[in-house]
């Protein structure tokens, strides 16, 4: 089992120390193993000096501030609970708690299966740390049916998020492709304080990571981004984050069976009211 660490530890560096490697380091400091200490890594969870590291072989200097931002728990520890929101006979809405893949090897896929005691497959995915609104099938025929409806773009798709830094003014859609492909984003500003706010998010299209690319077009970032945010963190607050604060907070869509639309809301999560709250967006 691997041992817990504390949240929010900050070690400096010592005299005798310079020249270590940082993964080696962590595990002695922490006194856990070197497959935690690159869990913690590679999950980017570990600054030194406010910057964010993922180089497991990084040199550490004398005086340098290590802080490590979340608890490493052991795989066995129970995740959040996936909650299912609604469902019929062909399809059903859960509440995907961050963390979570939506398949593959403890996935939402294979977790659902187990405990609902039949197959279920998803029909769109949501990223590991998105959490919300998501989809899956009872059977391949009605994931298959379920194409053409968000090829067509029947399929409303609202998110919420929180978004650093200066949104400029009357930004109210990005129309920009990525990797050649047409992608819009149409985005409201909920509620702004400074170069923080929260932002909701209509999808058009569904490019992997459309949010994400597309606020970077405009040198914005959501807050806990380990991937497109700033690898230099200044406010603690924002170091603290664990993850990309993006909600999925509605799903509808024209039934292709019934014929009748389903629309179904997932409420924003613990972590994200807290997050905003720290904010000053909450």
């Amino acid at each position: 089992m691997m041992r817990r660490v504390k949240k929010g530890r900050i070690i400096k560096v010592a005299g005798g120390e310079k020249g270590e490697e940082l993964i080696g380091w962590m595990a002695r400091k922490l006194d856990i193993s070197r497959n935690a200490a690159k869990r913690l890594i590679d999950t980017r969870q570990v600054f030194v000096n406010r910057q964010r590291v993922w180089m497991a072989r990084h040199i550490l200097q004398t005086g340098d501030l290590v802080e490590i931002l979340v608890a490493g728990e052991s795989a066995d520890e129970a995740r959040p609970r996936l909650q299912v929101r609604w469902r019929d006979e062909h399809y059903l809405i859960i509440n995907k708690p961050s963390g979570w893949l939506a398949n593959g090897p403890g996935s939402v896929e294979e977790a659902l299966t187990e405990s609902l005691g039949r197959p279920v497959f998803a029909v769109h995915r949501l990223d590991r740390d998105t959490s919300g609104c998501m989809l899956l099938a009872w059977n391949k025929t009605g994931r298959e049916k379920m194409i053409p409806v968000f090829q067509q773009r029947e399929v409303i798709k609202v998110y919420e998020g929180l978004v650093i830094g200066k949104i400029p003014p009357g930004l109210d859609v990005i129309n920009r492709k990525i990797e050649g492909e047409e992608a819009i984003t149409r985005l409201k500003v909920l509620r702004r304080v400074g170069d923080i706010a929260r932002v909701e998010f209509t999808l058009v299209t569904g490019r992997t990571h459309q949010i994400r690319r597309h606020l970077t077009m405009h040198q914005l970032h959501l807050a806990g981004d380990k991937n497109y945010g700033s690898t230099l963190i200044e406010n603690p607050a924002l170091r603290a984050i664990p993850r990309h604060m993006l909600h999925a907070k509605l799903l509808g869509f024209p039934h292709p069976v019934t014929g009748k639309f389903i629309e179904m809301r997932c409420p924003l999560p613990d972590d994200y009211r807290a997050a905003a709250k720290v904010l000053g967006v909450g």
